[in-house]
This record gives structure tokens, sequence and C-alpha cells, in this order.
């Protein structure tokens, strides 16, 4: 029998895809993103698997898999909520991003998070290669070119992504202050305050990108 294998090093492409609450970080001291854990939601780990182990790249091919599959995933989340209940798998609580003991569980264990390093190791458990894996961002690095691409952001790739903040800003900027032509980046941070503890989030960060944004879609 052969062993499903999740063809990509990373997983971030099938959770961006699958995931419904997105991807949960402790607060990364100097958007160190390497080094501090992600999080998902335990119910999405179904559909995470199944993409990952078919290689699913857009939304549409997501849905369409996902929306056959419904069996594939109850029988997923069944092993899922056993392992949790049996200590195998540890699960977090969402708030306070501490570890639930097994005495504290609630009935449904789907609304936990559950770390992707983690996830790894139950794959692993599951028969499913995870080679060379990049799962949590960080570990050993790899020769796969689309993991390179990923992980590397420069050049080109990096004023693109400048364009589109700072003219994003700008927009934002000539809806709220119509009459001002001078961008107050201090004021867009605080706006994005909620989004704080989101990777890249932190006011340190958001001041140099954001000034570098502004001052070339500015100067362009």
């Amino acid at each position: 029998m052969k062993i499903p294998h999740i063809r990509r090093n990373s997983m971030w492409r099938y959770a961006a895809l699958a995931a419904t609450e997105g991807i949960h970080h402790y607060v990364a001291p100097d958007d160190d993103v390497d080094s501090v854990p992600a999080l998902i939601v335990v119910r999405d780990v179904p559909s995470i698997l199944l993409l990952a182990v078919r290689d699913i790249q857009t939304s549409e091919e997501a849905d369409k898999l996902l929306n056959e599959n419904d069996e594939a995933l109850r029988s997923i989340m069944g092993k899922l909520d056993s392992d949790i209940s049996n200590d195998k798998l540890p699960v977090y609580d969402k708030t306070s991003l501490l570890r639930v003991g097994t005495n504290q569980l609630s009935a449904y264990k789907g609304n936990y998070l559950v770390r992707f390093d983690d996830l790894e190791a139950w794959f692993m458990s599951e028969g499913i290669q995870l080679p060379a894996t990049l799962l949590n961002g960080a570990g050993t690095p790899s020769n796969d070119k689309n993991v390179q691409e990923e992980k590397e952001i420069g050049g080109k790739s990096e004023t693109a992504y400048l364009h589109i903040i700072g003219a994003l800003c700008d927009l934002y900027w000539r809806e709220v202050k119509p009459d001002c032509a001078k961008i107050n980046q201090s004021e867009i941070i605080a706006a994005l305050d909620t989004y704080r503890g989101y990777a890249g989030l932190s006011e340190r960060n958001l001041k140099d990108k954001l000034s570098k944004a502004i001052k070339m879609i500015r100067t362009d």
C-alpha cells in the first residue's frame, strides 16, 4: 500500500485555502515569525490534510474536493477527536493559548487550536510523509524551489508588495481624510490595532513597511 505523501514542503498554502479562522500566532518578539509556533483550529485540520495529500492549489479545486468528500472529512475528524481525548495530540485554548488538559476537554474538540509542529508528528504517526517539512515556518532548510520562493522576498517582489501596500494606504487615506494631502501613518497603524498579534503586524514592523510603501507610491 502506497503511503499518502504531502508533495510540498510547506503547509501554509493549504491552510490558506482551508482555514476558516486564519492562522493563529503567539506574539513574536521583533516579528521573529520563524521562532514562534503557528496554530490552526482543529476543525480545519481534516480539510488541510485532504488538500495537502491531493496537492490542491486553487480555491475552486479546494471547494470541489471538500464538497465531494464529506465522509472522509468526518472520518479524519473522528480520528482527531479520539487522539485528542487520549492525549496523543495536544490542543490549546483559543483565548489564552494555553494547553488544555484531557480532563478539561469539552465534548466537541473542533474549536480548540492545534500547533502546526504537533500536527507534523501526528501526520507522521498516521503514515503520512512530510519530507523536510517547514510546517512551523522553521526547521531544516529545503532545496525545494517552491519553498525558497515562499521564504525569500526581495528585489522586484518586495517592490511589488510595497507598491500594493502604499496604494492601499493612499486609497484609505483619501477616503478617511479627503481634505488632508499628507498621509499620517501613525493614524493608519492605530486603525490596524485590532489586528495586532498577527505575524508582521507589530507596531515596529508596520512603521518600517508603511513608511517605505508610502514613500514609494507618493514618489513613483
